[in-house]
C-alpha cells in the first residue's frame, strides 16, 4: 500500500497548487466584467467542483481495498486530466 499512499501525497501535492492558481485567478476576476467575468467566474466554479470530485475520490482511495484501489486511481487520474484542462482552458480566457 505504499504505492497507494505516496500517489495520494503526491495527488494532494498537485491540488494544494491547482488551488493556489484557482485561487489567485479568482481574485483576478475583478479586472473583468460582464460577460466574460461571468464566463470565466462560471469555469472556475466548475473547476472547483471538479476538485471537490477529486477529494471525494481521494477519500475512497484511502480506504480502498488493494484489488479496488487501482480502478479508483484510474477514475482519479480522468478527473485530474479533466481539471488540468479546465485550468488550461481558463488559463487562456483571462490572458
Amino acid at each position: 500500500m505504499q504505492e497507494r499512499d505516496e500517489y495520494i501525497k503526491k495527488l494532494n501535492e498537485k491540488l494544494k497548487k491547482l488551488d493556489e492558481k484557482v485561487d489567485e485567478w479568482s481574485n483576478k476576476l475583478k479586472e473583468y466584467s460582464g460577460k466574460a467575468k461571468e464566463e470565466l467566474k462560471a469555469k472556475i466554479e466548475s473547476l472547483r467542483s471538479e476538485r471537490k470530485d477529486i477529494d471525494n475520490f481521494i477519500k475512497k482511495l484511502q480506504n480502498t481495498t488493494s484489488e479496488t484501489w487501482k480502478e479508483l486511481k484510474e477514475k482519479t487520474d480522468k478527473l485530474m486530466k479533466s481539471a488540468k484542462t479546465k485550468y488550461d482552458e481558463l488559463v487562456k480566457k483571462m490572458k
